[in-house]
């Protein structure tokens, strides 16, 4: 959890800096609640807006925090990450206040960052209207990644402790494709994972990942690792690592739809590994496992040249 947070706070910190060189991107937010609810839209920053340099914004100025809090806020988020969302502040438009999340910290937004909020809020709660808006800050991140259009592969987990190597289809042995309409285990299934709470950690290793290949213009085809899986069991929910697991990651518990989903897949191929995951190396064992192994080698080489010295004196004499 430490390498955690740390990571998260040197994104946040970054995103606080002046980006060097114009030919840099500009980082891309989500901003929900207000009078969006919790409709989420993207904040798409071009070269030279406030958002773009820096935030709060390159023209806003530190105030102190207000007597009252305003009521009317809005929540802008910033994908830490592949599918992570972490908030970086609160904007008041009512006042042209801003709170830093990670620092509390208030400011008073200038003309600019004023005018880019509400140029984006104006076309936002137009989308809103029109049905045009996701009604969650998740499923406009996956939206925004085309995961809707991907492709996932489950995929047998056989190496733990020793990261992850996404392999994509190019290299399915002992994998299948998820099937049905990917849409609907996107946008609905896999959502409702992402929104539940974390819970945890679990100490034994899940035994199935899921990887995805995605179009991402205009970067191409992206492959990546999604997340590791264990199915339910015994009364017991089923657990999600979003992109990699460990002893001290927390973890969401899936739903029946998820599930159902997995399910068929492993129905579709019959492996010969129990789904409950009781025949993989736990990452702390599988060394001690490999001496013995090592250790029981060498004990047979020395019986099988021991056995040979011997037969040969009999032979001599």
């Amino acid at each position: 959890m430490g390498y955690r947070f740390l990571g998260i706070v040197t994104v946040l910190v970054l995103l606080a800096l002046n980006t060097s060189g114009a030919s840099a991107k500009p980082p891309r937010y989500i901003i929900t609640g207000g009078e969006l609810g919790a409709y989420a839209a993207l904040i798409e920053p071009v070269e030279g807006d406030p958002f773009s340099v820096q935030l709060p914004g390159q023209d806003s100025r530190a105030t102190v925090a207000p007597a009252h809090t305003p009521g009317l806020v809005y929540k802008v988020w910033q994908p830490f990450g592949y599918l992570d969302l972490v908030p970086v502040l609160d904007y008041y438009p009512e006042s042209g206040l801003i709170r830093m999340e990670w620092s509390g910290d208030w400011y008073q937004a200038g003309r600019s960052t004023v005018a880019l909020l509400k140029d984006v809020l104006d076309h936002a709660l137009q989308k809103k209207a029109a049905g045009e808006l996701e009604d969650s800050v998740i499923r406009a991140q996956l939206r925004d990644k085309h995961f809707p259009e991907a492709s996932f592969l489950l995929r047998l987990y056989a190496a733990p402790g020793e990261g992850y190597n996404v392999q994509g289809s190019r290299e399915c042995m002992r994998c299948t494709l998820l099937s049905g309409p990917i849409e609907t285990f996107v946008m609905v299934h896999l959502a409702e994972v992402l929104e539940g709470p974390l819970v945890g950690p679990a100490p034994q290793v899940p035994p199935y990942a899921i990887e995805f290949e995605v179009l991402e213009p205009p970067s191409g085809r992206v492959t990546g690792l999604l997340g590791m899986y264990r199915p339910p069991e015994l009364g017991r929910p089923g657990q999600f690592w979003l992109e990699h697991y460990s002893r001290d990651i927390l973890y969401r518990e899936t739903t029946p739809g998820f599930d159902a989903v997995i399910a068929e897949a492993l129905e579709r191929n019959q492996w010969d590994t129990a789904p409950s995951g009781r025949a993989h190396i736990d990452p702390e064992s599988g060394g001690k496992v490999w001496l013995w192994l090592w250790i029981g080698g060498m004990v047979v080489a020395a019986l099988c040249v021991g056995s040979a010295i011997i037969y040969g004196r009999s032979t001599a004499k």
